[in-house]
């Protein structure tokens, strides 16, 4: 997920796109959206794990949005939008990738879509150039289409609910039974009408199914990539290349041509832009603002726990699952950044949480050191599960097609909680290392914070070289006086300093 935005979510009305940097801090008043913001992340994340009846569970095990309603604060009509600029590793399936390679290319897509109470209204993408909609009745079916301005009935495409964030989207078979295709060859009714066009390039002898040859879906790309894969067709004669070497992309007949080869391949676009979103939601990791509640000792339970619960209560649990070698690398790194090493002691079938002074080697029990080391460790220890896994989240397995996700996202609430201001920097010091580190960049951090201390060390580690201007994102979420949430993106320069910086953003209000 390369940025995202959204409309009509309580204050959010319309915030434009956000860029997701390796680090994007979230700033503002209290109620100004940033935590709505932030809480897209978990709650896509619910929505996916769990089977629902509407295509977003507003109330789950991660976040409480209370229900579409509650949700909506703007319009009794209007829909809430969301939007994802994503980079899709490839859309053809295996079918045409193992015939030529050179068809397997990485593409950027932006992807809107409406959601009402009971579905999606409109998937709206943009890719290689092309754009098409994708408009849907009241009972969540295709009614019709749009492909760079040219309308289309729905009727060559069917959707059914996958329980994935969006409906997958399926060629019609043409048969008489309506049978629905398992595969994702381009529909024969839309291939023909690609033959008829391209008859005229043709010899006139040239029977439709030898030009059939040559339409498939590896031909997508912008419109210009479509017209130089034409002319450079196998399955064409000399003659009929050089015919449609003397037409460019402005030419009426080649932009029909163009529509209807898009058209055929929404499917296949549709089904990567779903496995992608799919996997970089999966990818997600989230910690509430409050988290462990320290116990002194608790009791051991048989579960086999990988991921660090987002209030950390399982976090005993998870640290006592670590085998040797992962305690010890896991104890190393806390000491270098935190001076501090984290192990745990199990007795009479419960365990405690050990904190040891790096310098001192006093040992404590992790409820005698005070309450900041209890907000600080379930960050710490998920963060660096993450970055130390081999094991990345995948998307649903589409007729044999799985996406891998490129990173990590950890969202964070409020990482500075009960935090000395020294131990604040410390903690901005370990996410910098773990993004900066140029063959690991396995996280994305999302955190919203009211640390100004957060905010200047950023500037202080961009100074110092430890940390490049580009790889942070500071967003300024502040309520207007209509009640909505006006977005405002600001970058560092090299010097660590904040560009646009608004004056007295952080300063008391006046009396």
């Amino acid at each position: 997920m390369k940025s995202i935005g959204v409309k009509n979510l309580r204050s959010l009305k319309d915030i434009g796109m956000v860029e997701i940097k390796p680090i994007t801090v979230l700033v503002g008043k209290n109620s100004s959206g940033k935590s709505s913001f932030l809480r897209l992340f978990p709650l896509l994340k619910q929505t996916l794990e769990a089977k629902t009846a509407e295509p977003i569970l507003w109330y789950g095990k991660y976040v409480d949005f209370g229900d579409y309603d509650l949700s909506r604060t703007h319009s009794e009509t209007a829909d809430i939008e969301l939007r994802f600029d994503l980079e899709l590793s490839n859309i053809l399936p295996r079918y045409y990738t193992a015939r030529n390679r050179d068809v397997s290319k990485k593409m950027d897509a932006l992807i809107f879509f409406g959601i009402k109470k009971q579905g999606v209204s409109f998937i709206s993408v943009e890719i290689k150039k092309q754009k098409f909609n994708l408009f849907f009745d009241k009972s969540s079916n295709i009614e019709k289409v749009e492909v760079n301005g040219c309308q289309y009935s729905g009727k060559h495409f069917v959707n059914y609910s996958s329980g994935s964030l969006l409906p997958e989207i399926m060629m019609r078979e043409d048969s008489e039974e309506g049978v629905f295709r398992s595969d994702y060859d381009i529909n024969f009714e839309i291939q023909s009408e690609i033959v008829k066009c391209l008859k005229c390039y043709a010899n006139p002898k040239t029977k439709d199914e030898t030009i059939a040859k040559g339409v498939s879906p590896a031909l997508f790309g912008s419109p210009e990539e479509i017209l130089k894969q034409l002319q450079n067709s196998n399955a064409f004669s000399d003659g009929m290349k050089r015919k449609l070497a003397k037409i460019n992309v402005e030419d009426e007949d080649f932009k029909k041509i163009n529509d209807l080869i898009t058209l055929a391949t929404i499917p296949l676009i549709m089904r990567a832009i779903c496995s992608e979103l799919e996997a970089e939601i999966y990818a997600v990791r989230y910690s509430k603002p409050l988290r462990l509640n320290a116990a002194r000792y608790k009791r051991i339970q048989g579960l086999a726990v990988d991921e660090v619960d987002p209030s950390g209560e399982n976090l005993e649990m998870v640290l006592t699952n670590l085998n040797d070698k992962e305690k010890k690398q896991f104890s190393e790194w806390t000491d270098e950044i935190f001076g501090v090493r984290f192990s745990t002691i199990s007795k009479d079938g419960h365990v405690s949480v050990i904190v040891e002074d790096s310098k001192s080697h006093t040992k404590e029990n992790l409820v005698d050191t005070g309450f900041g080391y209890s907000q600080i460790l379930p960050i710490l220890l998920s963060v660096w599960k993450v970055n130390t896994s081999e094991k990345v989240p995948y998307g649903r397995v589409r007729y044999g097609y799985m996406t891998k996700a490129r990173c990590y996202y950890e969202a964070i609430e409020q990482p500075e909680l009960h935090l000395h201001p020294a131990l604040q920097a410390k903690l901005i010091n370990a996410f910098a290392q773990l993004v900066a580190t140029e063959n690991n960049r396995k996280i994305k951090f999302i955190m919203e914070t009211h640390s100004e201390t957060m905010i200047n060390q950023l500037g202080y580690l961009i100074c110092k070289k430890r940390l490049l201007p580009e790889m942070v994102n500071i967003v300024l979420f502040e309520k207007q006086a209509d009640g909505n949430t006006k977005v405002t993106q600001v970058q560092f320069n090299e010097k660590g300093q904040l560009e646009k910086w608004p004056i007295g953003f952080f300063d008391p209000d006046e009396v």
